[in-house]
C-alpha cells in the first residue's frame, strides 16, 4: 500500500494477477481501517493480467477440461494442454461439455453424470402352453400403456370400459378410432372424473361414444360410494380373443409414468362373463352423459 498527496494506491497480488486501486480525495486524512477506505473514497480499479490468464486460469467451480486431461494422463488433442479453446481469457468450454463429462476423475468433480432413462419392458400377449392369455404387468416397469393402446386397436367387435379417472388424452383418441371404424365402445366412469379438470369424457361424448355416469342420484338404492373400477372388456382383440383387462389402472398419464401399478389381462371364459355382466350392472346403476 503506497500513499501520495490526495491519494492512495493500494497493489493486491492473486494467483499472478494484480489488482491495482487508486482512492483519491481531497485532503487524504491518515486511516488505519482498510474497511473504511472503501466508504470514504472514490476508486479507480485497473486489472493487470499476465499472458497467460485464460490458460491458467478458471472459473471456480466450472469443469476445466485441460486440467481434467492432467489428472486423468488423458489428452484428446495429442498436444499438452489442447481440448480447450479460449477467447480474450475467457473459457469457451461449454461446447464441450459432454468430453468434460466423460473425465470422471477430473473437472466433472461435483457435477452428476446425468443416468440413461430406464428402458421399460416390452409387452408381447402370448398364448400358454393351453392357449389361453394370462399376464400379469406392472406400471412403470412394463410398457403397460403401449398394451392398452394395442388391445384397443386390434379389437373387431366390442370394447366395454369402467375406469375411475379417465384422463389420458392417447387412450381417448384410440376409443374414438375404435368406434369410428364400427367397434362398440361404451365407457362408464364416476361423478369425480366428469368434475376433473382434464377429463376426456366430453372429448368421447362429443365424438359419438357412448358415456355413462355413475352415482349421479345418491339417493337411487345401492348407488353409494363411488366408482372405483379400472377394467376394460374386449370381445375380439389380438386375433380373435375375448379377454379383460383389469387391476389398479386409472387411464392417465401418471399410471404409466409415474405411479406404482398393476395389471391381470386374461381370456378366461368364466372371468370374462362376470365381468360382461358387471358391466350391464355398472350401466344400470349409472346415466347417460349428457352436455346441458
Amino acid at each position: 500500500m503506497k500513499r501520495k498527496k490526495n491519494s492512495l494506491k493500494v497493489n493486491i497480488a492473486l494467483a499472478g494477477i494484480t489488482l491495482t486501486f487508486l482512492l483519491t480525495k481531497t485532503g487524504l486524512p491518515a486511516l488505519s481501517d482498510l474497511s473504511d477506505l472503501w466508504k470514504r473514497y472514490s476508486t479507480k480499479v485497473t486489472l493487470n493480467m499476465p499472458d497467460s490468464f485464460g490458460k491458467k486460469h478458471f472459473i471456480l467451480g466450472y469443469p476445466h477440461e485441460s486440467n481434467a486431461q492432467e489428472k486423468t494422463g488423458q489428452n484428446t488433442t495429442g498436444q499438452a494442454g489442447a481440448g480447450t479453446t479460449h477467447n480474450g481469457g475467457v473459457q469457451q468450454n461449454r461446447t464441450n461439455e459432454s468430453a468434460a463429462a466423460s473425465n470422471v476423475g477430473g473437472g466433472n468433480q461435483g457435477r452428476p453424470i446425468p443416468s440413461a432413462p430406464e428402458q421399460k419392458n416390452s409387452v408381447t400377449f402370448t398364448p400358454g402352453a393351453d392357449g389361453h392369455i394370462r399376464q400379469v404387468l406392472f406400471s412403470p416397469d412394463d410398457e403397460v400403456h403401449a398394451a392398452l393402446l394395442q388391445l384397443i386397436t386390434q379389437e373387431q367387435s366390442s370394447i366395454q370400459v369402467a375406469v375411475f379417472s379417465f384422463t389420458d388424452g392417447d387412450v381417448a383418441h384410440a376409443l374414438v378410432s375404435a368406434h369410428q371404424r364400427g367397434v362398440d365402445v361404451q365407457v362408464i366412469t364416476d361423478t369425480s372424473c366428469v368434475q376433473g379438470k382434464y377429463n376426456k369424457i366430453e372429448f368421447l361424448h362429443d365424438k359419438g361414444v357412448p358415456v355413462y355416469v355413475y352415482n349421479l342420484r345418491p339417493a337411487r338404492g345401492n348407488t353409494s360410494g363411488i366408482m372405483h373400477h379400472k377394467f376394460a372388456v374386449f370381445g375380439n382383440t389380438l386375433g380373435g380373443k375375448n379377454l379383460v383387462w383389469t387391476g389398479s389402472f386409472n387411464f392417465t398419464r401418471s399410471a404409466h409414468k409415474n405411479n406404482q401399478e398393476n395389471v391381470m389381462v386374461f381370456d378366461d371364459s368364466v372371468g370374462v362373463q362376470r365381468y360382461q355382466k358387471q358391466f350391464t350392472v355398472l350401466k344400470q346403476r349409472s346415466e347417460r352423459y349428457i352436455v346441458a
